[in-house]
């Protein structure tokens, strides 16, 4: 893969979730026949039954009596498929192309030729020279820290301003920023503090990197070449956010 390169290899990668998102320029038509081509379609490589799933939109406005008020509402269906695993699976939608991997991560060589599998057979669908409108991924991350006070500090490169000029020690916090780098690409990055999965005491965080870019082509390799540049970007920011005490935790070799 020209413009991909591999990013340090952990024998417990961090991922709980990874996703890679095409957006078509225009809607197909999406009749109610739809699903079920597309379930015959990819039933060989994701074999459960597809669920549907309502996506919502939420937006603030204010009345003609000067209320302001929350609205919600009700966009397009899309359908998951998934792997006999659950692990493995596919999105699709009158908009949006999808594949993603729950833990335990495949490595992103997997990953994009599943999204390269995924157009192909859904041709019959999409067209075979429709085109996107922006390619993105996402990488979500649940970083492990074993119980006891914690100084972030000493797992993170960026700071958590708390209390007493960073002296006190955190409870919870919650970061989001978006940024626009070159190529017009929008990276929004979220860091966070979780709350322990079963019950557990351990000290656990989110770092959830997601990466878009806008492009204009029918063109298959432009586009995956384009997600090469967009995952080499998030290897760097991954490994830019962590220590070598974190790196450590996923038991990383070169």
């Amino acid at each position: 893969m020209s413009g991909y390169t591999p990013g340090r290899r952990y024998a417990n990668p961090p991922i709980e979730e990874a996703i890679f998102q095409l957006e078509l320029d225009a809607p197909v038509e999406w009749t109610v026949a739809t699903p079920g081509l597309a379930y015959a379609t990819l039933r060989g490589i994701y074999p459960t039954t597809p669920e549907a799933q309502q996506q919502m939109s939420a937006s603030v406005g204010q009345d003609q009596t000067e209320m302001i008020g929350l609205t919600l509402q009700q966009g397009a269906t899309r359908f998951i498929f998934k792997d006999a695993t659950f692990n493995r699976f596919a999105i699709l939608s009158d908009r949006f192309q999808v594949v993603g991997t729950r833990r335990p991560y495949h490595q992103w060589p997997e990953l994009r030729g599943r999204l390269e599998q995924l157009v192909d057979l859904t041709k019959e669908i999409y067209g075979d020279q429709r085109g996107y409108r922006s390619v993105s991924i996402r990488y979500i991350n649940r970083i492990v820290i074993p119980s006891g006070a914690v100084d972030t500090d000493e797992y993170f490169t960026v700071p958590v301003p708390t209390a007493l000029g960073g002296k006190a020690p955190f409870r919870s916090f919650i970061s989001q920023v978006e940024s626009a780098l070159p190529n017009e690409t929008t990276a929004r990055i979220a860091f966070a503090s979780l709350e322990p999965q079963d019950g557990g005491t351990n000290n656990q965080f989110l770092l959830d990197l997601d990466f878009k870019r806008p492009c204009q082509t029918s063109n298959l390799d432009e586009i995956l070449a384009i997600a090469d540049e967009l995952k080499n970007e998030e290897n760097r920011e991954f490994e830019a956010r962590i220590t070598d005490r974190t790196r450590s935790l996923f038991d990383g070799e070169n």
